[in-house]
């Protein structure tokens, strides 16, 4: 009888019956054609249509392939791959490699998922719970696809999972959200209590559509007897704040909402001095000459809302930058302190952060005014807000640069105690300061403000 190794030669005619198979192997089928399958059992040999051939069965997957019958298990043949939950070998053409679960799969079965994971249903439903999870949620980028649990994420007010980078972390309750707005305000970051540095929550939009915005900053040494040192301490909410923070320069500060900037009689004016008159035991706290009264200003494009469609920070500083000559001659000596004398001539556009005369805030299509001095009490903040919507007003509306002069003089009257020399002063060194920041030209009367050393 033949032996087992020489039963597995090759055979090249596929048509050939198994007997003809036998026969060419020299082996006399006369007495044994009438019970082949015997025969094939009983020497444990098996047909393969895919390599025509008979095999060993010690030699072949366990599992029959579908198409071909038995394969050939021989581990150097790199034309057929096993396949993930199949127990059986499939010809390269039928299969994918997939790198993400490190296995083959019939290409016919693959699913691609997040970030293009390719994975089966078989093999998702197999480890699906606590590694795969089904993106539900409707607004998401990847909405029906399948994500591995290390690419997303629970999101506590859709009460589903998203890839990651398509969530927000909250670090107030260590969850994940999928709208910014859903997200709980911090307990230890208060309207009323004292926060530490840049911690508080956000500044809100009450401009009400406002051409022109404005927010202010106001330093404090102490309010109402608290300091620095008093973190977490209650200072009492007032519609006009925002948030209180703790200050590296000064102490304090409280930070205000954000408002329209409004001409004289207007509504939007008058509700804003309510507003302020309601919180006027701050604005009167006490200051030193390290605190400042940063002025932020934001503008619309044609008209319309500040918030909403906003002209870009630095198409308004073009805008009303000659202007501002007007604030450069009140607070000069401002100029030589090292924390608003960064880039006197307000050409280097590019440059954000930092201690500037005035940064532009591209982020929030703002400018920031650094120049204004401490805010020492309520009524010269209100002039502080009347004169920065003439300045800001002018720009916008291309006014002559001497028409402006002769609109701001009675809030400079008011400013200095009807004290004319002085306001004259201030006049006369605007145009200096005008025509230093338009063409770059410094006179003899302001020199030792541009060129002089930093002297806090």
């Amino acid at each position: 009888m033949l032996t087992l190794k020489e039963t597995l030669k090759a055979i090249k005619e596929r048509n050939n019956s198994t007997i003809k198979l036998l026969e060419s192997y020299g082996i006399d089928t006369e007495f044994i054609n009438e019970e082949i399958h015997y025969f094939l059992e009983i020497n444990n040999i098996v047909y393969s249509d895919y390599h025509n051939d008979l095999l060993s069965k010690d030699d072949v997957s366990r599992k029959a392939h579908k198409s071909y019958g038995p394969v050939h298990v021989d581990e150097s043949d790199d034309n057929f791959q096993y396949v993930w939950g199949k127990d059986s070998k499939y010809h390269v053409d039928e299969v994918e490699w997939s790198s993400h679960a490190d296995e083959f799969f019939l290409k016919k079965d693959v699913i691609i998922g997040y970030g293009g994971i390719r994975v089966t249903q078989e093999y998702v439903s197999s480890f699906r719970s606590g590694y795969y999870y089904l993106n539900e949620c409707n607004d998401s980028d990847s909405f029906g696809l399948w994500m591995y649990y290390s690419d997303c994420v629970y999101c506590r007010d859709i009460q589903c999972r998203v890839p990651e980078g398509e969530a927000i972390y909250c670090h107030h309750d260590d969850e994940y959200y999928f709208c910014e707005d859903n997200m709980p305000e911090d307990i230890t970051r208060s309207r009323s209590k004292i926060n530490q540095y840049h911690a508080g929550p956000r500044s809100l939009d009450k401009t009400e559509g406002s051409e022109i915005a404005i927010g202010f900053e106001v330093e404090k040494n102490t309010i109402k007897g608290l300091d620095e040192d008093c973190v977490g301490e209650e200072i009492g909410e007032y519609d006009m704040f925002a948030r209180y923070e703790t200050d590296s320069s000064c102490g304090l500060e409280a930070i205000t909402h954000i408002f329209p900037l409004s001409p004289v009689r207007s509504t939007r004016r008058k509700k804003f001095f309510e507003i302020m008159d309601d919180a006027e035991e701050i604005l009167n706290e006490p200051t030193n000459i390290k605190c400042g009264g940063h002025v932020t200003i934001s503008a619309g494009k044609n008209g319309d809302s500040a918030i909403h469609n906003p002209m870009p920070a630095i198409d308004l500083l073009e805008k009303i930058k000659g202007n501002l000559s007007i604030i450069y001659a009140l607070y000069r000596y401002r100029l030589n302190n090292s924390y608003c004398s960064g880039n006197k001539n307000l050409k280097n556009y590019e440059h954000e952060g930092g201690h500037l005369v005035v940064e532009v805030k591209n982020r929030i299509n703002a400018i920031e005014i650094r120049l204004f001095n401490r805010v020492r009490n309520i009524k010269q903040l209100k002039l502080r807000y009347d004169l920065t919507y003439l300045i800001v007003n002018a720009g916008l509306r291309n006014t002559d640069f001497s028409d402006l002069l002769k609109q701001v003089k009675p809030i400079l009257m008011k400013m200095y105690d009807n004290d004319r020399e002085k306001v004259n002063n201030i006049l006369e060194l605007s145009v200096y300061f005008r025509t230093y920041l338009i063409a770059d030209v410094v006179h003899e009367n302001i020199d030792q403000f541009i060129n002089g050393p930093d002297n806090d």
